[in-house]
């Protein structure tokens, strides 16, 4: 049986917070990469002896991470409504919470990376022919291929591997928490505990395996620009030089940033789970005002 694909995109348009901001974002993002890279390939072609300036690349960069930010805004606002149900007055509605927060939540950060990926590539083309246009301007001859290659070989390595981490590791969890319904609560938490351990090596994994890509990526990507300065004596240009350290600075931190933003989460996450009677809140069975006649009452 084939999956019903237009439900599952109803389902993930209803659960996952914001959704119709999301995608007018990434229409726009996705226009502007496209219009970018069209605009930098025909002045590079037209304005062979004229270095490009940086206000494109910081545009192209701009548009992606402001998207990502967006998929990130979704993700803490689905994690939001997922703690706020467990406050709600009435089991029915404590469910209903949980289960629409939980799911907005394991499904925000798929959706979020797998769209964001053609905007991640038109970007890094981006960068890449306006880095070639610099060193033509230079008088360096470079194909235009081996600039497109190192970036994309960046995205490949780096950024391909992380999304099958997050995916894998959000669909795994989905699998977990679907897995339970109508199970005892007692026996539900330890359930759901034993598969959220299972899962987070693969996250782990798939974390490492994109740190190692990008480290060596950019190594090599290093490397090679250094031996092609020495053997062709390419001269430095000192606002390149400032521009690339500025540069290097702000993604240094807005890495450190993240770091420290994710050390509470990553504490949530080993943290025990809730005891049954508040793990009860998870049991879809349950409800205070259930119409049951027999001889003994039940609640």
């Amino acid at each position: 049986m084939k999956p019903d694909y237009v439900a599952m995109l109803r389902e993930i348009a209803r659960v996952v917070p914001f959704f119709e901001g999301l995608v007018g974002v990434w229409g726009a993002a996705l226009a502007l990469e496209i219009g970018l890279l069209v605009r930098v390939r025909r002045q590079a072609r037209l304005h062979a002896a004229s270095a490009p300036g940086g206000r494109v690349e910081g545009i192209a960069i701009g548009a992606a991470a402001f998207y990502v930010g967006c998929v990130v805004l979704a993700t803490i606002a689905g994690r939001a409504r997922l703690v706020r149900a467990f406050a709600a007055p009435g089991t029915a509605a404590r469910v209903e919470g949980l289960s629409d927060g939980l799911a907005g939540l394991l499904n925000a950060l798929p959706f979020g990376l797998e769209t964001a990926f053609p905007i991640v590539v038109l970007a890094a083309c981006t960068l890449a022919v306006q880095a070639w246009a610099r060193c033509r301007a230079r008088g360096e001859v470079r194909p235009l291929s081996r600039f497109v290659g190192a970036a994309l070989a960046v995205v490949g390595f780096g950024l391909v591997p992380l999304g099958i981490g997050v995916i894998g590791y959000c669909a795994l969890l989905i699998k977990s928490t679907a897995g339970v319904a109508g199970v005892d609560p007692e026996m539900k938490a330890l359930m759901l505990a034993k598969g959220f351990e299972e899962t987070e090596p693969v996250l782990a994994r798939w974390c490492a395996v994109a740190a190692c890509g990008l480290v060596a990526t950019i190594t090599g990507i290093g490397i090679a620009w250094l031996r092609s300065a020495a053997r062709d004596a390419i001269p430095r240009d000192p606002r390149a030089s400032r521009r690339a350290r500025r540069l290097g600075a702000v993604g240094f931190a807005g890495a450190l940033l993240l770091v420290a933003a994710s050390l509470s989460y990553r504490a949530e996450r080993r943290a025990p789970w809730p005891e049954p009677a508040r793990a009860a809140a998870l049991n879809y069975g349950a409800f205070e005002a259930s119409a049951i006649d027999g001889p003994d009452p039940l609640p």
